[in-house]
C-alpha cells in the first residue's frame, strides 16, 4: 500500500486512511509518502495544510461549528505508522522527490525542510525512512538540468519518464534498507 502526492490531513478527514487501515494485514508493508501539495497553504483550501516540522503543535482553522485542528506534518506521519504499525504492518516512511528546482548546477534538496521532517518522523515512530529526495536528487543531477526538464511536465508534477526515475529510486532504496524483510522479496535487476 502507498500513500503519495496529497495532503496527511485529506487522507483522514475524507476517510481514505480508514479505507485503506481496514485492508491492512499482519505482514503487510506500508508506505507513506507526502509533500508535494503539503507546503503551501492554498488560497482556495486554507484548511488543507499542516504546520511545519515534527512536534505536536496544533492549530485551529475555520469558523465556529466548521472549525477543525490541524497538526504538524511529522505528527502525521507518526500517526500513519502507528496506525499501521497497531494492525502488525511494516512502515517504510519516504521523503518527498523533489521538484525541479535547479541552484548552481544541482535539484535543489530537502524539500523545504520536508526532507528532514520525514526522516525524524520515521525514527520517532519507529518505521523504515527510504530517503527519495536524495536517491532522486542524485539521478536528475547525474542526468543535468537540461534533461531533467524533459522529465517533468511543470515544476513539480513528474512525465511519466519521471515517474519511472522515482519508481526505480523506490526500488534502490529499499534495497539499502539495512535488514529490512521486504528487501528479500524484489526481483534483482
Amino acid at each position: 500500500l502507498s500513500l503519495h502526492d496529497a495532503l496527511p490531513i485529506c487522507y483522514i478527514e475524507e476517510g481514505l486512511w480508514a479505507k485503506i487501515l481496514a485492508r491492512i494485514q499482519p505482514g503487510d508493508f506500508v508506505l507513506v509518502m507526502f509533500g508535494h501539495n503539503d507546503s503551501a497553504n492554498s488560497a482556495n483550501y486554507p484548511d488543507r495544510t499542516t504546520i511545519t516540522g515534527v512536534g505536536d503543535e496544533t492549530i485551529q482553522v475555520g469558523v465556529d461549528d466548521m472549525r477543525k485542528t490541524l497538526h504538524t506534518y511529522g505528527w502525521y506521519l507518526r500517526h500513519y505508522a502507528k496506525d499501521a504499525q497497531a494492525k502488525g504492518a511494516e512502515v517504510i516512511i519516504c521523503s518527498p522527490v523533489p521538484r525541479n528546482a535547479w541552484s548552481d548546477g544541482e535539484i535543489q534538496r530537502g524539500f523545504d525542510g520536508y526532507a528532514q521532517w520525514v526522516a525524524d518522523a520515521a525514527k520517532a515512530s519507529g518505521a523504515w525512512f527510504l530517503d527519495l529526495n536524495r536517491l532522486a536528487s542524485d539521478r536528475y543531477d547525474a542526468l543535468g538540468q537540461q534533461k531533467t526538464a524533459t522529465y517533468f511536465n511543470d515544476s513539480q508534477h513528474t512525465k511519466k519518464i519521471g515517474a519511472r526515475v522515482n519508481a526505480e529510486c523506490v526500488v534502490a532504496g529499499l534495497k539499502q534498507l539495512k535488514d529490512c524483510p521486504l528487501t528479500n522479496d524484489l526481483v534483482p535487476n
